[in-house]
């Protein structure tokens, strides 16, 4: 990313974040700063490394599945540790997929089976997001309006329907015209089809990947619970998904201002004072940081990542000859 690029997502954050303060009670969120106590931050730190967890073991499966050179998990801990490093940190505009494929081709993985996997793996996020929200959506009558309720269900049940389509559509399509077409979407869809017809396989991925989103959600109700506001379980499992997926749109810098205005709109509908929202987000954003630096660095500094990223920048110098 250029400096120039870099510069404006942080201003845009920046913007957005100073835009949200003139919204909240600045004598609240001193109140509720007072409160913060090391010990919710610990349990909340917990749960982001069990997501890590999860994300670490989705991406042994991802990068398992059609190969005779398996990924053992603790390869697999490193790469994602790595990666949200990147994310939160070093902030690059496809940080933590750029750092992600780069590392996992290092392990002698090829570029278009790194990069299927993580355009796998991001589906597998939106898809957990997207059923959790489908699952607790109906609690949220009363919530809404009952015309604004009925068009949500209806955009989260066409999203669950998309995806079915598209991950159908690559398995029984017929493939010859196009795919084959060319070499490197042929590695892409023969990897895809293998992934996706693996039903035991699959039905694992997408189990971590509601776990993961699970741990990430607890994480967030400790650091909510902490703060001394009344607010319905049941209607925050109901919107925190929503919620996941808008801060996590790659906009801004870090995702800051993008999550806190997300978490200002989606919990303020279950009753959360504004001040108690962007509270909990900025906790949220701190905490991420403090986990990518505290998992990431040390996998960043270890010997046999220092040997994979120097073995990637290597290959990269190299000339690359496709035929097809």
């Amino acid at each position: 990313m250029s400096r120039r690029t870099l510069l404006i997502k942080f201003l845009f954050s920046a913007a957005i974040m100073a835009i949200l303060l003139l919204q909240v009670d600045k004598s609240q969120l001193h109140l509720m700063a007072e409160n913060i106590h090391p010990v919710t931050w610990g349990y909340a730190l917990v749960f982001i490394f069990l997501q890590l967890g999860a994300l670490s073991a989705r991406w042994m499966l991802l990068m398992n599945a059609d190969t005779a050179q398996p990924m053992r998990f603790p390869t697999s801990v490193r790469i994602t540790a790595v990666s949200f490093l990147a994310n939160y940190v070093f902030i690059t505009s496809l940080g933590g997929i750029v750092a992600r494929i780069g590392l996992t081709m290092s392990h002698g993985f090829t570029l278009m089976k790194s990069l299927a996997a993580a355009l796998i793996d991001r589906g597998m996020t939106l898809l957990a997001l997207l059923i959790l929200a489908a699952l607790f959506m109906p609690f949220l009558n009363g919530v809404f309006h009952p015309d604004l309720l009925n068009a949500s269900t209806v955009f989260v049940s066409l999203m669950l329907v998309g995806l079915a389509i598209v991950m159908l559509s690559l398995v029984y399509r017929n493939r010859r015209a196009i795919i084959f077409s060319h070499r490197r979407v042929a590695i892409c869809y023969k990897y895809i089809r293998a992934l996706l017809t693996d039903t035991e396989r699959m039905a694992k991925i997408i189990a971590i990947s509601l776990v993961g989103q699970i741990m990430y959600f607890a994480a967030v109700y400790i650091v909510m619970s902490s703060l001394g506001t009344d607010f319905s379980f049941i209607r925050f499992l109901a919107v925190i998904p929503i919620i996941t997926l808008i801060a996590s749109l790659p906009v801004g810098y870090g995702g800051w201002g993008i999550r806190e205005g997300a978490f200002m709109y989606g919990l303020g509908l279950i009753n959360m004072p504004l001040e108690a929202a962007f509270m909990a987000s900025v906790q949220i954003g701190i905490l991420s940081t403090i986990a990518a630096m505290i998992s990431g660095i040390p996998a960043l500094i270890d010997d046999e990542t220092q040997d994979a990223l120097r073995q990637w920048r290597h290959k990269k110098r190299q000339p690359v000859h496709v035929r097809g």
